[in-house]
């Protein structure tokens, strides 16, 4: 019997650090690997951003044009560890004073979410319709001939037409975008992930990624990624 419980414990905790394990990507090999980089003294930092065919073949939520995807690389040194936190990072936009902050994965999945609405279309369809009468007297006795008749109206129709996505569409994006982000929290081993900003303008323009922690600051000119 204890046994079976010391079993059924030991499959909680394996089951509940399964859960809480950070996501993410599989880091690159070095930070070396990634288009630009920088070495500080507790971490280096590699960093990415996505173009728009590379933000389609990666995810199934359309991101492109809305939100840029930057993939960033984080090395904790050897002896010590780092405490992420998504707000720690922001984009600079070059030539202005403009700054992006990352948007939650829950927040874009909001904004991306279309709640279904009934609408009731009128439709109106002309009809024309074709007779035959025959000739025949008035009241007054007058001879009125026959012939070919024609008249014309419309048939009035109300359809509903249920249009958007479901509350599972919401989720299902929310949790792609969650478990492909980059991992918060406390890490002592190098973890990769992408980080999303919202566009701020339709320019084809030049970002700085800034990660800033604890007096630590990196700083990051993203190359302008090849379609």
């Amino acid at each position: 019997m204890r046994t079976a419980l010391a079993s059924l414990a030991i499959l909680t905790l394996f089951t509940i650090a399964v859960a809480d394990s950070p996501k993410g990507l599989k880091p690159r090999a070095t930070a070396a690997d990634y288009p630009v980089f920088q070495q500080h003294i507790k971490l280096a930092l590699g960093a990415e951003q996505l173009s728009q065919k590379q933000v389609q073949h990666a995810f199934a939520t359309e991101l492109d044009k809305r939100y840029i995807v930057v993939e960033v690389g984080v090395f904790p040194s050897k002896d010590g560890s780092l405490k992420l936190n998504a707000a720690d990072f922001m984009l600079h936009v070059a030539g202005t004073s403009q700054v992006l902050r990352p948007a939650a994965p829950e927040t874009i999945a909001q904004v991306l979410y279309k709640k279904p609405s009934t609408s009731h279309d009128v439709t109106i369809t002309p009809v024309t319709s074709v007779g035959y009468e025959s000739g025949g007297r008035d009241i007054y006795g007058n001879r009125q001939s026959g012939g070919m008749t024609t008249s014309s109206g419309a048939i009035v129709g109300v359809s509903s037409n249920k249009k958007g996505g479901t509350e599972g569409d919401r989720k299902t994006m929310e949790t792609e975008l969650r478990d492909k982000a980059l991992p918060q929290g406390e890490v002592i081993q190098p973890v990769s992930g992408y980080l999303y900003f919202p566009v701020s303008t339709a320019k084809r323009v030049q970002y700085e990624l800034e990660y800033s922690s604890n007096g630590q600051v990196v700083r990051l000119q993203l190359p302008s990624p090849k379609e």
